[in-house]
């Protein structure tokens, strides 16, 4: 698992400072190159542990990265995607008026990124998580935005939201 979130903190990078055309295929090569550069540090016998397949779709809009530690699919779309409602339970609610750009399905979590959102929508949402029986177990407020933490029984979500350049995410996960 630790080379998957490893590669995804490195296609985040990559994708985010790329500046080709298609950022997801630099993100790839630049993961397998990282992960190749790894896998010759570890000391002791050679194995196939830790071996990761990396899947691009054609048009590049998407990638799946699996191997033992999981799975992990990245779609990302700059012009919007529609809310990943197959992905997330029926607990987290759409947060509407917001164009989603980037949704990471991850076995036992999911990231959803998006852009265009005010204050008043940020807002509201939360005033809809809350109402929904979510619970806020830690708020971090600045004057460049906020993040929260929400809990419903087993389940666990992260709201964060840039006041600069009005863009969020919202993290779901199950808390064991």
């Amino acid at each position: 698992m630790k080379k998957i979130i490893i590669a995804i903190i490195v296609l985040l990078m990559v994708a985010g400072l790329a500046a080709c055309a298609n950022p997801l295929k630099a993100a790839v090569s630049q993961m397998a190159e990282n992960n190749d550069a790894q896998d010759n540090s570890d000391s002791g016998a050679a194995s196939n542990d830790g071996q990761m397949d990396i899947d691009i779709n054609e048009d590049g809009s998407s990638i799946n990265i699996s191997g033992d530690d999981g799975n992990v699919t990245i779609e990302g779309d700059e012009d919007g995607m529609a809310w990943p409602g197959d992905k997330l339970p029926s607990s987290v609610p759409e947060i509407s008026g917001v164009k989603v750009v980037m949704v990471m399905d991850m076995d036992g979590g999911v990231l959803v990124a998006f852009e265009g959102c005010e204050q008043a929508t940020a807002d509201a949402y939360i005033a809809q998580l809350a109402g929904a029986g979510w619970d806020s177990s830690m708020n971090l407020n600045s004057d460049e935005g906020y993040t929260i933490f929400f809990e419903k029984g087993n389940e666990v979500l992260q709201f964060g939201w840039s006041k600069a350049d009005k863009t969020g995410s919202i993290l779901y996960g199950i808390s064991e």
